[in-house]
This record gives structure tokens, C-alpha cells and sequence, in this order.
């Protein structure tokens, strides 16, 4: 396809290309996680501890739903299959909005994680294997 011919031309020769953020925009979906979040604190607080990391995962996985609906786009995948990439976290790959804007507790310090762990799944893992958890 054309497409394909123009990154062959574009990614010749290239080893490596540095990624400096804004590889996938979490701030929509971080709102979505945050109120989720919101339940499991509340689950907590009655003791309800299973529904709280059954609410736990749900947020996380949104967080990576984000991931691999942007990664999935066709012109995404034919670009990030192309040579070794180094992605740098910027403010739209952590969510720095919901993050600025919340207060601290337990909804924003589990959030900060969760975002950080995303990353280090799509984006970091690229380039530096994952850590056992």
C-alpha cells in the first residue's frame, strides 16, 4: 500500500526513534477510572474488600483498554512496528490533568499508580523489560 511504502521510505535506516510523550491521551479515561476508584474507596470503607479489588481491576483495565484501542489503529500499529522506540511519559500518558486537579487520597495516589503501571506495560516495556510486581 502506499502507506506502507512511505514508512518503509520514512523508517530507512532508522534504529531507534525517541517517542517524547503524548502517545495515548489518558485524561478521558482516567475520569472514567477515577469514578470507578471512587466505588472500590467506598467498598473499602464497608469492608468489602473482594468487591473493592473486583472495582480495583475494572478501573485498571480501562486504563489499558485506552492502551490497546489507540495501539490497534491501523496507521498506530504499521508505525510502532517499524524499528525500536523509546517513549518518554508526557502529560498525556499519565493523565496529568485528573492527577493535578484531584485531591490526595486514595482514589489519586491508586489512579498515579495505575497510570504508572500502564505505562510501564505499553509503553516502557518497549524498551526496558518489566520488574516482577
Amino acid at each position: 500500500s502506499a502507506c506502507r511504502e512511505a514508512l518503509d521510505e520514512a523508517f530507512a535506516g532508522t534504529d531507534c526513534v525517541f517517542h517524547l510523550g503524548g502517545q495515548v491521551n489518558l485524561d478521558a479515561v482516567q475520569a472514567d477510572a477515577a469514578g470507578v476508584l471512587a466505588q472500590a474507596e467506598n467498598a473499602y470503607v464497608r469492608g468489602d474488600e473482594a468487591q473493592a479489588g473486583m472495582l480495583e481491576d475494572r478501573a485498571m483495565q480501562r486504563l489499558r483498554d485506552a492502551y490497546r484501542t489507540h495501539w490497534n489503529l491501523p496507521g498506530t500499529r504499521e508505525v510502532l512496528s517499524r524499528g525500536g522506540r523509546v517513549m518518554v511519559p508526557g502529560d498525556a500518558d499519565l493523565g496529568r490533568t485528573l492527577l493535578r486537579n484531584s485531591t490526595e487520597g486514595y482514589v489519586r495516589r491508586t489512579l498515579r499508580r495505575m497510570t504508572q503501571r500502564v505505562y510501564r506495560e505499553y509503553q516502557r516495556q518497549l524498551w526496558e523489560p518489566l520488574l516482577p510486581t
